[in-house]
């Protein structure tokens, strides 16, 4: 699969970039339940954690493609050693997950999301204890945010491809009506032109015969002709304008 260098904030969707970071709040619940194990370090440190993960997400969610992954791998480690001070790291892997398969390609993305289980066994096994109730959550989330990324990487794919085919849809009417209006100028233009020539014509032909009546007549003729043309003109570059193709074939 090509690169896919595009971030998650280039979606101009505000919510779903920032609106998942509602769920960190499972982060604290840990805490929460057992207040009595909580210290002055402790506060400090789930604070603290808390605020550098979200000083690198921020960073990660306009970070594109490839460029992620040394700022996935520095998010992953200091999670799995927050896990020291909380289990509810558990919580913050997922988002690592979903941002490397949304930004990755799939072997990447794998690989990523592989060493992301690595510390989280690792972690879970040295300050968890080997917690089955921080094991199952920690890999299950991000297993299901990683396959969510993935989906969404290709839904973003999709809406590109779409765009890129209006985009080549526009430039295609932008010829053919270029070339419509060529013709039609061509067509009137030069019936017209000719016209011109001969009444002009006709008309020296007869001043020389002194009939200037009659030559005022061709004269006439010729003026109307001109105004004509310079109104179809002027009416096929107004057109031209109105559909906003001026700028695309000149």
């Amino acid at each position: 699969m090509n690169t896919f260098h595009h971030s998650i904030a280039d979606g101009n969707k505000p919510y779903w970039t920032w609106g998942p970071l509602i769920f960190t709040g499972f982060y604290f619940l840990p805490s929460i339940t057992n207040p009595s194990a909580l210290t002055a370090f402790n506060i400090v440190g789930l604070l603290g954690l808390f605020c550098l993960f979200l000083l690198m997400y921020a960073k990660a969610v306009y970070t594109k493609g490839n460029d992620v992954i040394p700022l996935l791998v520095l998010m992953t480690i200091v999670t799995g050693l927050g896990t020291y001070i909380t289990p509810g790291t558990q919580t913050l892997f997922g988002y690592i997950a979903f941002i490397a398969g949304f930004n990755l390609s799939i072997k990447k993305s794998t690989l990523t999301v592989i060493f992301l289980w690595s510390v989280i066994v690792t972690s879970g096994y040295i300050f968890a204890h080997a917690s089955i109730y921080f094991f199952i959550p920690s890999l299950l989330i991000s297993l299901g945010l990683f396959i969510f990324g993935m989906a969404a990487q290709r839904d973003a794919k999709h809406v590109m491809q779409q765009s890129q085919s209006q985009e080549k849809i526009e430039q295609l009417a932008a010829i053919a009506e270029r070339e419509r209006i060529a013709r039609d100028i061509h067509d009137v233009i030069g019936h017209s032109l000719s016209s011109i020539a001969l009444k002009s014509e006709l008309a020296e032909k007869l001043i020389a015969l002194n009939e200037h009546a009659k030559a005022a007549i061709e004269i006439k003729a010729v003026a109307t002709i001109s105004r004509e043309i310079l109104s179809e003109v002027r009416e096929a570059v107004s057109g031209l304008k109105h559909l906003n193709l001026l700028s695309k074939i000149t």
